[in-house]
């Protein structure tokens, strides 16, 4: 094994829990005697400068108690190909990848764990929350209670006990029920220190209490003749340790608890009782616990469940179920497991139930339903000008108010088939193909009924292209006008010696200034499709008797105007001139 420095040791050593947990009053306990450690290992990693791999490997690790996930990522990612990590190294690293994202190479580090340990607890891994990717799924989620803290256990029989408002309940659970509620009222000098409980009978309890030196402790007591016995601590075999969220079923009394000799921080263990007394508690081993927190054992439709933040999950605490051997886990998927903290479930059915889960500051109880869509098929084909197929054309189909929808291809005879949840008529259909004017329509299911949709294409213009001839001076045909640098006079002559009639400024006659001739329109629509970028004004002034096409700017009415928007044309090209009104 390697060496941590001194306080690495004490460090990792114990718990160290994100503001989220704190809101669990036995984690805020263990929380409030790391605190001062706590901000003493923050300024240690943030201002060291010491890059040994065991060194690096420590702060991975505290940022990964911290839940610190990124930061954790970025230093596993350092030192994890050295010989001094472990494979829960392997497994903490892919936790701290999918928390920020990162789900193939978190999976591939998993894999790793897997291959180190030579087995998993899990039946397969982790996967994206697929409920919410799929379109023909919706998801309901309605807060049912409002509490400040509510966390307890779900006892054999089906009946929960939970902490309400500071407050003690039993109560009869299902998704959609919380009822027949008994207040309980234990024999405490402060009730607020009083966690969480579980029966051992209808009138005997164990319940965590927090001690005056500020441990969690488990205590027993009986109710008789209406009166509350003298609560007896149970001795469980360290008492500078933790112990809470109490489970009683199958004749154990489960719970989790800091005590030494432990995989992470809270594990979880269980230790039989006669009746009478509590035999020695045993962990129950490293297919349940990790190198975080186990915490809250509960039973779902008679299966061994508790939430955990050192499993792959969802994200924060997730609720897991095991065999009562301890040796196969299952993670509940999305919905029932989410990026919140969950930590407990109440199990009806595979699409319902109710999750005691932390939103908004609070933990409380969540009925979560999953509906399914049920689905109609739509069919339809793509056909040409000519009614011919249209192979491998795309067909988009996005319900109305939505702004992602569904993409396919046509088949070889023009043909489509896509299913469509029921519950929405209205259906937006485009269709594509190059060479093909997109066809867009809004389609009514309701309407259309079980006749197939027919979609018509139509082909594109198609124009023979010219080879492109670009006069950047003045055409042949087109007599090239030099007026006179005075304004008020033109100068009639031009370079073949015809004489143009002088028209003047008459109002309503446009000047402008030509910057290309050319002997075709697409000829100079390719010259004004560049120059209109910079020039936004400009225009395509077409002579049709004499099959010129001239690109130019609009100038002005009078000669005046010409000339100054001919002077500053003619520093940008020199070959420019100007069209009077008496050429166009």
């Amino acid at each position: 094994m390697y060496r941590i420095s001194t306080l690495f040791v004490a460090l990792l050593s114990c718990s160290i829990f994100s503001k989220a947990q704190s809101l669990l009053p036995e984690l805020k306990s263990e929380t409030e005697l790391v605190k001062r450690d706590l901000v003493e290992t923050k300024a240690l990693l943030d201002n060291s400068e010491v890059e040994s791999p065991v060194f690096v490997l420590g702060v991975a690790r505290t940022y990964y108690k911290l839940d610190e996930y990124k930061l954790a990522a970025k230093y596993y990612l350092k030192v994890i190909n050295e010989s001094i990590c472990s494979p829960l190294d392997y497994k903490a690293l892919a936790i701290s990848l999918r928390q920020v994202g990162s789900y193939a190479l978190a999976n591939d580090f998993y894999l790793e764990y897997i291959r180190s340990r030579g087995v998993s607890p899990f039946n397969s891994l982790w996967t994206r929350k697929a409920a919410s990717d799929n379109p023909y799924v919706r998801i309901s989620e309605k807060t049912t209670t409002n509490y400040n803290i509510v966390y307890g256990s779900i006892n054999t029989n089906g009946d929960a006990s939970l902490n309400v408002d500071g407050g003690t309940v039993t109560a009869n659970m299902g998704c959609n029920t919380f009822n027949n509620q008994t207040a309980l009222i234990f024999p405490a000098d402060e009730f607020l220190n009083v966690g969480s409980f579980s029966k051992l009978s209808d009138d005997h309890f164990v319940y965590s209490y927090r001690t005056e030196n500020d441990f969690y402790a488990l205590f027993e007591v009986e109710r008789k003749n209406g009166k509350w016995s003298k609560p007896q601590q149970i001795d469980l075999g360290e008492t500078s340790a933790n112990y809470a969220f109490p489970l009683y079923a199958n004749n154990y009394l489960y719970f989790a608890s800091t005590k030494a000799g432990g995989y992470g921080g809270y594990d979880l263990y269980r230790c039989f009782w006669d009746g009478k007394r509590f035999e020695s508690p045993k962990n129950l081993g490293d297919y349940v616990n990790t190198d975080k927190n186990e915490i809250l054992p509960s039973t779902i439709d008679g299966q061994f469940s508790f939430a955990s933040n050192g499993w792959p999950g969802a994200g924060g605490y997730d609720v897991y179920i095991s065999t009562w051997n301890f040796d196969r886990l299952i993670t509940l998927e999305y919905p029932f497991n989410s990026e919140a903290n969950d930590y407990l479930v109440v199990s009806e059915n595979r699409d319902m139930a109710t999750v005691l889960k932390e939103k908004d500051d609070k933990i409380n109880l969540n009925l979560i339903r999953v509906e399914y869509d049920y689905s109609r098929t739509m069919t339809g084909t793509v056909l040409g000008p000519t009614n011919e197929p249209v192979t491998s054309a795309r067909v988009a189909v996005t319900q109305v108010g939505k702004k992602q929808g569904v993409a396919l291809q046509t088949s070889k005879d023009g043909e489509f088939t896509i299913l469509l949840p029921d519950s929405a008529s209205n259906w937006n259909i485009e269709v594509y193909k190059p060479g093909y004017v997109t066809t867009k329509m809004l389609v009514n299911l309701n309407t259309l009924g079980a006749n197939p949709l027919i979609v018509p294409l139509s082909e594109v213009n198609k124009q023979e292209p010219e080879p492109v001839f670009i006069v950047n001076t003045p055409s042949r045909s087109v007599i090239p006008a030099k007026p006179e640098e005075t304004e008020g006079s033109i100068d009639s002559s031009a370079n073949n010696g015809e004489v143009f009639n002088e028209v003047g400024d008459l109002p309503g006659n446009s000047y402008y200034i030509i910057y290309a001739s050319a002997r075709s329109y697409q000829q100079a629509y390719s010259f004004w499709s560049k120059f209109v970028k910079q020039n936004p004004t400009a225009e395509i002034l077409t002579d049709e008797s004499k099959g010129i096409y001239r690109v130019g700017l609009y100038a002005g009415t009078s000669h005046g105007e010409a000339m100054t928007h001919y002077r500053k044309a003619k520093k940008k090209q020199s070959t420019v001139w100007i069209l009077r009104p008496d050429m166009l």
